[in-house]
């Protein structure tokens, strides 16, 4: 599994080994970009692979010949009506097309989908020089429980 951070939760950057070297990566970025103050918070989710799964089945096929046929489509729409049987067989041929398309072509997806959300705090240490030391020295990460 890796992980990825946001400031936002809403643009998530990296690629980590654990949740807690994406959270400081990113609060190194928000502690950065940060005034005297300011809570320091942190998003860091887990990176799943997208569905490349056919995105099409049967009755999206149907549709479209019909749509496609606007001409016709009272009469397509009257003598084109494939069983239910008929459209599972199809849409089991248009998901093994779809699926050796992908693998014959090496297609695999440059992004991540983010999973599993959690939240982290940066709380300071509150010691005489903290402001010299480094952010892992200054204070401690801790995942915020959310309230349900």
């Amino acid at each position: 599994m890796k992980y990825s951070y946001s400031p936002n939760e809403e643009n998530y950057y990296g690629c980590f080994d654990s949740p807690e070297e994406a959270a400081w990566e990113g609060m190194a970025e928000v502690f950065a970009d940060s005034e005297e103050g300011d809570a320091l918070f942190i998003y860091v989710g887990e990176n799943h692979d997208p569905d490349l799964s056919c995105p099409i089945d049967a009755n999206d096929a149907i549709d479209k010949l019909i749509d496609c046929n606007e001409d016709f489509q009272i009469e397509v729409a009257e003598n084109f009506a494939p069983s239910k049987k008929e459209k599972e067989d199809l849409t089991r041929r248009l998901k093994d097309a779809w699926s050796s398309w992908i693998e014959f072509n090496h297609i695999s997806a440059d992004f991540f989908i983010v999973k599993n959300v959690k939240e982290y705090e940066f709380v300071f240490h509150n010691e005489e020089g903290n402001e010299e030391k480094d952010l892992a020295e200054r204070g401690v990460l801790k995942l915020v429980e959310k309230k349900k």
